[in-house]
């Protein structure tokens, strides 16, 4: 095998094995990416390398057989997503195929099904680490198909060869030889390619953002797995285990200050709440959100702004900016009381101002959005709440509800004095316990005292006594058959989850009068020092409670997981590594908040960071100058823009098209460059040089055809030199390039014309050359 051929095999599987590794960490499954890199390096040294012994025809065909039967499996036994379930189709069939033995057309069908594959990866990872890879692949994709056309056309030289000797005379493959002329050819259309590539992408990335519904899915993540995370779940199952938490990979940014003041890594941990849950089910051992999720309120945003409730007083107002690392879905973090929502990209939002529920209405979700809340406490926020939100029902309801033609609409407004309250699970003996506890800290409670601040105080000290005399732990114990998980959890066990602590909580007040609801979302703790915001990870998924302190108050935070048991915050010791995993962090937000997610807000406010940098503005306010003006048309030009489906692939046609062009144009002006300087045109004036480069281009020819046979002319000899040199060592083999140079001296230097009957004797000279160095 040829050098370049080698070179080929090389490359290709360098390809190959460069795909796997960027699947493996698009779809994050570390397991699938060692067996499969593994079994995929195994190959080479099997297939390729020192044993070179490929697997026979009816083994790869097994292995294709197999990789069907698990693609069958994946879809139809465990239902794993359709595109996964094909992407590791295709990654096993790029690995059964590694060890067959491989012609040209094996070859096409593993470079396709590697190219396939990375195109999977690209809809599943929006990772600045998959970026990077996938920049690497097209560079070394582009590098194999340039030595694919080398092997194809050393193989069909070699072929017809064959043919023409017969089978009795066997003759040797061709050694492919790229000369410095197709060298520089390559590497200016490379070049030219990837400047108008980026150019293109450049400006269709400024001029059309993504629309402001544009989300990236995580269409790899199991969906049975999200509904156990506790950030995002809609319920909380007390008897299913321990919920999902343990991967690391981040979720939100948040950033949070007051009056205008960052506060940086001050005051944590933040709760971001979710969803609360007032309802328990006895039977499923569910906590879930009850009727009150009828009266769901649905408020559109004018001016990219929501007032929730009015109140925000004198004393100033917290801001939480919540960044979303992969937007899409509808749900909405806030932090209690949340009394405004702002955002560019919302377009509305359901707000329940009974349970303060946020989600996001009439499209996806939004990547950033601010809640603000007060500094200090609002009086009788919920009568600020019914006023605004309308929360009386009108005298027909009742009407409908007394006559059932209202169904469950409105039910929440005849059941709203048993909202989160009461407990189903052994009522007495739990509100004994909890009135033990109490009593052993001096505090009492009547069951039918109305909410009052005094609850406080009395679920601040149920929730001392757990964090004093429970255990935080994932290995929750099994109860016995027949136990309920909170009873087990309260009397036996005395260790478990936060969910297990905040529904133990929950039924302790509410067992004694109280009203409690269990809240699910993040804990903020983990401040990123290089990007100035708190992290928050999958694993920082929590639960807790919220009281009803009375009309006065409102509804109190109280989380009775112990403290030192949370994940380690921005008190924990910070080494060289924490600031290199900061950093790292912080890169990968820039990636997607500034690249992947980059929407008309970023546009503006990239262009308008770019105008001001280059303008002055005039008396109006208006931006002067050429850069600032050009800028300026560029950012109207975006406005009017409105683009759909055909319009997005019409201008994509129109900018490949653009692209074709100026490749071509600027391929036409290298190459032109480059014959002048071969036939010594240089110098001459421009009206000679064009007659004189069509009468010439036999010479050219016969450059190009020894150059295709390895016989390359140094710049620096004379093409007499050249051809005198040659057929010193093969006379009979090189005559005709001899005739070929005196033709040129004549023509470009005896000005000579290119008469029909020399004309037809370069013809047959460049024939009789063709033909000596294909019989060689």
């Amino acid at each position: 095998m040829k050098t370049l051929v080698r070179q080929f095999r090389r490359v290709a599987f360098g390809q190959v094995l460069l795909g796997i590794l960027a699947f493996g960490v698009a779809s994050q499954n570390l397991g699938l990416l060692l067996i499969a890199g593994a079994l995929a390096a195994l190959a080479w040294l099997i297939a390729e390398g020192p044993w070179g012994t490929p697997l026979p025809r009816w083994a790869t065909n097994l292995g294709g057989l197999a990789a069907t039967l698990w693609l069958a499996a994946e879809t139809l036994h465990f239902r794993n997503d359709l595109l996964l379930a094909m992407s590791h189709f295709t990654l096993w069939l790029q690995v059964v195929l590694l060890y067959s033995r491989k012609s040209n057309r094996e070859y096409v069908s593993l470079l396709m099904l590697s190219l396939l594959l990375m195109a999977a990866a690209s809809v599943l990872s929006v990772s600045i680490v998959y970026g990077v890879l996938l920049a690497l692949y097209s560079a070394l994709a582009l590098l194999s198909l340039l030595l694919f056309h080398f092997k194809v056309t050393s193989d069909g030289v070699h072929e017809r060869t064959q043919a023409a000797a017969g089978r009795s005379m066997p003759v040797e493959p061709p050694d492919p030889v790229a000369g410095p002329r197709y060298r520089l050819h390559f590497r200016v259309t490379s070049l030219a390619v990837a400047l108008v590539c980026a150019a293109t992408a450049a400006f269709v990335f400024v001029l059309l953002p993504r629309v402001d519904d544009y989300h990236v899915g995580s269409l790899h993540e199991n969906r049975a797995a999200m509904s156990r995370r506790a950030g995002l779940s809609q319920r909380v199952d007390v008897g299913g285990g321990a919920p999902t938490r343990t991967s690391t990979r981040p979720v939100l940014h948040l950033e949070v200050s007051l009056n205008g003041r960052d506060l940086a890594g001050e005051g944590a941990p933040w709760r971001l709440r979710s969803v609360a849950l007032d309802r328990y089910d006895q039977r499923t051992q569910f906590w879930t959100r009850g009727p009150v999720r009828e009266i769901d309120q649905y408020q559109h945003l004018d001016a990219g702004r929501v007032v929730l409730a009015d109140g925000l007083g004198d004393a100033g107002a917290y801001r939480a900016r919540i960044t979303h690392r992969q937007p899409g879905g509808s749900a909405l973090f806030s932090v209690l009381p949340a009394m405004e929502i702002h955002s560019r990209t919302l377009r509305g939002v359901r707000f329940n101002p009974h349970d303060h529920v946020l989600s996001a209405a009439g499209g996806w979700g939004a990547n950033s959005y601010d809640v603000l809340w007060p500094a200090g406490g609002v009086d009788n926020l919920a009568d600020h709440l019914a006023e605004r939100w309308r929360l009386r029902p009108p005298e027909e309801f009742v009407q409908w509800y007394e006559s059932g033609a209202m169904g469950r609409y409105g039910q929440f407004f005849f059941e709203a004095d048993s909202y989160a309250r009461g407990w189903p699970v052994q009522r007495e003996r739990i509100a004994r316990h909890a009135r033990q506890v109490l009593a052993r800290q001096g505090l009492t409670r009547p069951d039918d005292a109305p909410p009052r601040q005094a609850d406080v105080a009395v679920a601040e000290a149920l929730a001392d006594h757990m964090r004093a005399n429970y255990r935080y732990t994932l290995d929750v114990p099994e109860p016995l058959p027949g136990q309920e998980p909170l009873t087990a959890f309260l009397f036996q066990h005395r260790q478990g989850h936060c969910e297990l602590f905040a529904s133990a909580l929950a039924a302790m007040t509410r067992s004694i009068g109280m009203r409690a609801r269990v809240v699910t979302g993040y804990l903020a703790q983990d401040y990123n020092q290089v990007g100035g915001y708190y992290l928050v990870r999958e694993s920082d998924a929590h639960a807790w409670v919220e009281i009803d302190a009375g009309p006065g108050i409102g509804w109190v935070t109280v989380d009775p997981t112990p403290a030192a048991d949370a994940p380690a915050g921005g008190d924990a010791p910070r080494g060289w590594l924490t600031a290199m995993r900061d950093f790292y962090e912080h890169l990968e937000f820039t990636w997607l908040s500034s690249v992947v997610t980059f929407d008309e807000t970023s546009r503006e406010a990239m262009l308008g960071r770019v105008q001001a940098s280059l303008s002055f503005a005039d008396g109006d306010g208006e931006p002067t100058g050429l850069f600032a003006g050009s800028i300026a048309r560029l950012r109207d030009l975006g406005r009017l823009l409105v683009f759909d489906g055909v319009s997005f692939a019409l201008a994509g046609l129109i900018f490949v098209g653009l692209g074709l062009a100026l490749l071509t144009i600027a391929r036409l002006l290298v190459v032109r460059r480059r014959r002048l300087a071969t036939l010594q045109l240089t110098a001459l004036p421009r009206a000679r040089r064009r007659g004189l480069a069509r009468r010439l281009r036999f010479y050219l020819a016969m450059l190009d055809m020894l150059e295709r046979h390895g016989h390359i002319r140094p710049p620096w000899q004379s093409p007499a030199s050249f051809a005198h040199e040659l057929a010193q060592t093969e006379p009979l083999r090189f005559d005709p390039v001899v005739a070929l140079t005196d033709h040129f001296y004549e023509i470009r230097f005896g000005h000579r014309e290119l008469n029909d009957d020399r004309r037809r004797r370069i013809q047959a000279h460049l024939k009789q050359l063709e033909y000596s160095l294909t019989r060689s």
